[in-house]
């Protein structure tokens, strides 16, 4: 049986991911860039600075240096980061459901600490989670494992009573080179590739049903 289950943020925790393509979109047609949001999926639960110089590689994008890029992409999430963001549907009940059953429960998100922390005090849930790790706090963000045995390591559990949710494909690769199961979600408005997940589910209702877990 689980008794530690550990969140991504983006596309888990609330439905994000749409606003990370627009602004990456906006952002490489300044650059005269015409991609296809499909091709950006690839770089989905990536540290920003991961993402950005992945981008540049993938559209040989060679006038800018990084951190310009990366000031830039900053400046183009950010004005769809100031609509009001919501938690993902069904989220707080299934937090109470994780809570009654003495669930130990951690965030391990690619985004910032300084972004995650926000997120969680606009929803009013930091206290739900015992442990939070983010990309800026590990030197090699997802699909690298790292971010998930720093969260393994603070939970103080062993992998084998742990479980993921995750809906990216780096995310999922990166919570399987660490050894936890794990559960795919697809509640986004971008549904990605979670095809090497554990189990795949379509909201945190369909998760709850997961008899074999909780």
């Amino acid at each position: 049986m689980i008794k530690g289950i550990i969140f991504d943020c983006d596309g888990v925790l609330t439905d994000t991911e749409p606003k990370f393509t627009k602004g990456m979109m906006d952002h490489l047609h300044a650059l005269g860039i015409q991609a296809d949001p499909q091709d950006l999926e690839t770089f989905c639960g990536m540290t920003l600075r991961r993402s950005c110089e992945e981008v540049m590689k993938r559209y040989k994008i060679d006038q800018l240096d990084l951190d310009q890029f990366i000031e830039d992409e900053q400046r183009c999430y950010d004005r769809y980061f100031q609509d009001q963001m919501f938690p993902m549907p069904g989220l707080i009940e299934f937090l109470d459901f994780l809570q009654k059953q003495g669930i130990q429960l951690a965030v391990a998100t690619s985004s910032s600490t300084a972004y995650i922390q926000h997120l969680l005090d606009l929803f009013q849930i930091k206290d739900r989670f015992s442990v939070v790790v983010a990309g800026d706090q590990v030197e090699n963000g997802k699909p690298a494992p790292d971010i998930y045995y720093k969260a393994m390591a603070e939970l103080g559990l062993p992998g084998s009573v742990l479980a993921v949710i995750e809906d990216s494909e780096n995310g999922i690769a990166a919570a399987k080179k660490a050894g936890l199961y794990t559960i795919g979600f697809k509640a986004s408005e971008i549904v990605q590739n979670t095809a090497q997940a554990d189990v795949e589910v379509r909201d945190y209702a369909e998760l709850m049903q997961l008899k074999n877990l909780f």
